[in-house]
């Protein structure tokens, strides 16, 4: 018979060591949880449908932006109670990353020793956020909207990537896209073939950005965050939040928006 627990223990023994908690801790935790984030005034089997004051993100890798808002903290996972009653503590962001890469096909929540914040994912593939995890995925679906605004401006002719999940130092809005898709490509239908083929980058990948803004640091002394190019060879960066283009020849810059939103919004 499966079982979750069994399931990330024989998973990630190898690699990791996780600790189960005692039954006095999980029935602690479930108590605590219920009495911050449950609407008494809500109904349903699962527990992530009576929490109440939320913020939800519909998006199927919402599992994998899990371990940023973690971090180096350590954790709680635990799962529906007539699934699976063990919990485990996870040491940081990196290690929950691992047994969610490592295994699958099950509901779980997220929280800390506080109960300061709960997450969730659930087989809806929508990531929900109580508490402090709220605002960071309100934060989320903001960056999830500079990526509609670009496939709306591009009229959805546009090709996402793997999400880059390494240390990116990169600005905030640039990372978290990144996070989602390392890099943005356009695309078109080719009309005889209807084969779709790669135009260009929309948004460089990570280390793409890394070489174009040191080239452009070092030969023009550019300060701002290079991200793509108008296919001409004048690229757009990113300085104090606004998007500028820079023009080589001239040795000049023009402020093109005051956010990379607005940028995608012309």
């Amino acid at each position: 018979m499966y079982k979750i627990s069994d399931d990330i223990i024989n998973s990630v023994s190898n690699q990791l060591s996780i600790d189960e908690l005692s039954d006095d801790v999980c029935s602690s935790i479930l108590g605590r949880v219920a009495l911050l984030f449950v609407d008494a005034n809500r109904t349903g089997t699962w527990l992530w449908e009576k929490l109440g004051d939320r913020e939800e993100l519909a998006d199927s890798k919402g599992w994998s932006y899990i371990q940023d808002f973690v971090s180096n903290d350590s954790c709680i996972m635990f799962f529906n109670q007539d699934d699976e009653k063990r919990m485990f503590k996870i040491s940081n962001g990196k290690d929950l990353q691992y047994v969610l890469s490592e295994t699958s096909g099950y509901e779980f929540y997220i929280t800390d020793a506080e109960c300061s914040y709960l997450l969730c994912f659930n087989h809806h593939d929508i990531l929900i956020g109580c508490g402090k995890a709220k605002s960071w995925i309100k934060e989320l679906k903001g960056n999830s909207m500079i990526i509609e605004l670009i496939e709306a401006f591009y009229n959805d002719n546009i090709e996402l990537q793997e999400p880059n999940l390494s240390d990116m130092q990169v600005p905030k809005e640039l990372h978290d896209i990144l996070t989602k898709s390392d890099g943005i490509m356009e695309t078109m239908i080719v009309p005889k073939t209807g084969e779709k083929i790669s135009i260009g980058w929309i948004i460089y990948p990570y280390e793409m950005i890394l070489e174009e803004t040191a080239f452009f640091k070092d030969e023009y002394g550019i300060e701002g965050t290079v991200f793509s190019d108008d296919g001409a060879g004048n690229p757009y960066y990113i300085l104090d939040n606004k998007i500028y283009q820079f023009n080589p020849i001239d040795n000049e810059s023009e402020l093109k928006a005051d956010s990379l939103e607005d940028f995608y919004k012309k």
